[in-house]
């Protein structure tokens, strides 16, 4: 049963038209219950959810983009005007640097499909609140953003859509290597600490979160 599952997950993640990766993540909280290892649960469960803080999100969800703003004075106003983030404090320079995604993978599906356009992400109200007269000499800042193109949303979804694949092969690979017989793994025995640094590995990379906590894995 856990090698056709296995199997699905691999057809999912090489076909030319792939299903819908709720569907594919879905397929891991099984496996995870399968071979008695919870971090994959943990993974795919945040990913379906979305991320409720958004320190935990992975390296892959953290995308690079800038900050706009619409300006307003006397007599003039400046619309869609970049904010450097030099201009910001050192704790708020994340808001025109960089923007963690914690959406859950069906919100970036639903989309039209188009690679063209972008999602808007107001800042905060404080935010602005707090810069309102800081920015731009003679100007008011009414409302201030960050963009992420439709184009880094696919990404997302494909580098998460791969990990599934690559984490699917390995354990697959590995356990025809070794005879292990999947569909039998006790919790916590070599096996399944093996099929643990699998998934560590191949869907986590670097980083993986455990009770709460992001902590730092090096590759064997």
């Amino acid at each position: 049963m856990t090698q056709s599952l296995l199997e699905k997950i691999i057809e999912s993640g090489t076909a030319s038209e792939p299903p819908p990766l709720s569907s594919v993540l879905r397929q891991c909280i099984l496996l995870s219950n399968q071979l008695k290892v919870p971090l994959l649960r943990t993974w795919a469960e945040r990913e379906l959810t979305g991320y409720p803080n958004p320190k935990d999100v992975p390296e892959y969800r953290t995308v690079n983009v800038g900050a706009y703003g619409n300006f307003a004075g006397v007599g003039v106003r400046y619309q869609a005007r970049p904010i450097p983030a030099t201009l910001l404090k050192p704790e708020h320079r994340w808001a025109a640097t960089v923007h963690r995604l914690t959406e859950p993978v069906s919100a970036y599906e639903s989309l039209d499909g188009s690679s063209k356009g972008v999602l808007i992400y107001d800042w905060p109200s404080d935010m602005i609140a707090y810069y309102q007269s800081k920015l731009l000499e003679g100007c008011v800042l009414m409302t201030a953003w960050q963009q992420v193109p439709k184009s880094v949303l696919a990404g997302v979804l494909d580098t998460i859509r791969t990990r599934a694949l690559t984490m699917a092969i390995d354990i697959k690979n590995d356990s025809e290597r070794s005879g292990v017989d999947l569909d039998h793994i006790q919790q916590d025995s070599r096996e399944a600490e093996k099929v643990q640094q699998t998934i560590v590995h191949s869907v986590y990379g670097n980083m993986y979160v455990a009770a709460g906590r992001r902590s730092s894995t090096r590759k064997t």
